[in-house]
């Protein structure tokens, strides 16, 4: 079984950037506006994991991985994929 680590790291950047919406209308009341949400901002992102392979003749690959979030999205989350070559 072979093992390779890695590492990962990007930013994202927003500029000027604001969501909005409107709610349809009812039988009782017109559009109502919904608040904008300002979405600008820059956030990181770092990635750590594992890639594990079987053995050569096993066509198939299995990454673990922890994905942290700072800045303007902010979180922990990880994760587990398998991957079958044919």
């Amino acid at each position: 079984m072979s093992f390779t680590p890695f590492l990962r790291r990007s930013k994202n950047a927003e500029h000027s950037s604001t969501a909005a919406a409107t709610t349809p209308p009812t039988l009782r009341a017109t559009c109502a506006a919904i608040r904008g949400a300002d979405i600008g901002g820059g956030s990181f992102r770092g990635e750590l994991g594992v890639t594990m392979t079987p053995n050569d003749k096993v066509p198939m690959t299995l990454d673990l991985n922890l994905t942290g979030f700072a800045g303007t999205k902010q979180g922990l989350t990880g994760g587990i994929s398998v991957a079958w070559m044919f």
